[in-house]
């Protein structure tokens, strides 16, 4: 492979708010290699989000949902779909499945650099970023232009790095129209369900906060979520509280919604993430475990705000017998009060 690699490869499938923080890697690439092909490989879930990204020549969308049997492409059917591209290089921003290692090598990938290291990797001889987060106590993003730098990549002088998404300004314009404001109110969005990717509050704690932040702010609280969620939901009869599109949008429509509310108020999900990379003010609930904590999957937008259980009240930290067994077991309420978040989501909203 010569200095200038001209058909590149990012691999990162699974998880819609680790596609988000990845995105200041497909900047950096852009700038450092202009002439060069980007592609990335995510799932088909989520590769959407990156439709009208100008720094992306190509989204390679395979079936990816390692955790659930059946749900993800065979190796070899991943092999044939990558191979006949060419790529010069690879960068793999999947730490946990060696199997990546793998199909980068059998499709003929000469350079292929990855965050974390497998035992692939080892055994492959690839170049390997590694985390070791509990010492070095860097947020992900940083994680992944570290990788990129690897190669030679770097950002633009300027561009600080902010995780950015590209809606199309007549996606915005659409759903406007479907969904026109009533009025001076303001509108937020509280996405409730994260289904145990962190710690959170829990379902019928985010019912009462919606009637709060309704009863004392005066605000419409849309409440969003997918099409399962729809039967773990528990309305509120309140009429400030809209279920007008929760289980309904696309997440290209998801983040015409983001782009269009006063703000979003959720826990640390990919939502919260896509959110602040469209420049929505969000305020963020955080367990205080080094896996969970804003300063490493924080929402890194300019109008973003962490509010974090603190660590003498989080079972995981004081390592007592009660400590926790799961997410599952975990309601932040606990440790961030209603009143707490309702003051902040005020804060936010005067200041938009």
């Amino acid at each position: 492979m010569g200095e200038n690699p001209a058909r590149i490869l990012v691999i990162r499938p699974e998880k819609l708010g680790d596609l988000v923080v990845a995105t200041p890697v497909l900047r950096a690439l852009r700038h450092s290699y202009p002439g060069s092909r980007i592609t990335v490989l995510t799932d088909r879930m989520h590769g959407c989000i990156l439709h009208d990204d100008p720094h992306v020549d190509e989204v390679l969308e395979v079936d990816w949902k390692w955790r659930s049997r059946g749900e993800h492409e065979p190796v070899f059917s991943l092999i044939k779909r990558i191979r006949p591209h060419r790529f010069d290089l690879a960068l793999v921003l999947y730490p946990n499945w060696s199997g990546w290692n793998v199909v980068a090598f059998l499709s003929g990938i000469p350079r292929v650099v990855q965050l974390g290291g497998t035992w692939g990797a080892t055994v492959l001889g690839h170049e390997v970023i590694r985390r070791r987060a509990f010492e070095r106590n860097l947020h992900y993003r940083d994680y992944y232009l570290e990788v990129a730098a690897t190669v030679g990549a770097s950002l633009s002088s300027g561009d600080d790095g902010t995780p950015r998404v590209y809606p199309l300004e007549k996606e915005k314009e659409d759903f406007l129209k479907r969904f026109p404001r009533e009025g001076e109110r303001k509108r937020i969005i509280l996405h409730p369900f994260g289904h145990g990717s962190s710690p959170n509050y829990s379902l019928k704690s985010y019912a009462s906060l919606a009637v709060m932040i309704a009863d004392e702010l005066d605000v419409e609280v849309f409440v969003t979520g997918g099409r399962g969620d729809l039967v773990s939901w528990e309305f509120p009869n309140h009429p400030l509280i809209r279920t007008d599109w929760l289980g309904r949008l696309s997440l290209r429509e998801m983040m015409s919604a983001c782009a269009a509310v006063d703000a979003v108020l959720c826990g640390s999900t990919g939502i919260i993430h896509l959110a602040a990379a469209l420049g929505a003010p969000t305020v963020g609930l955080y367990c205080p475990d080094p896996g969970s904590h804003p300063k490493a999957w924080g929402a890194l937008g300019p109008k973003s705000t962490a509010l974090v259980v603190p660590e003498g009240l989080c079972r995981k930290m004081t390592r007592t017998s009660s400590s926790c067994t799961g997410n599952q077991s975990c309601d932040l309420i606990c440790g961030i009060e209603p009143e707490t978040v309702v003051t902040t989501v005020q804060k936010t909203l005067s200041s938009c």
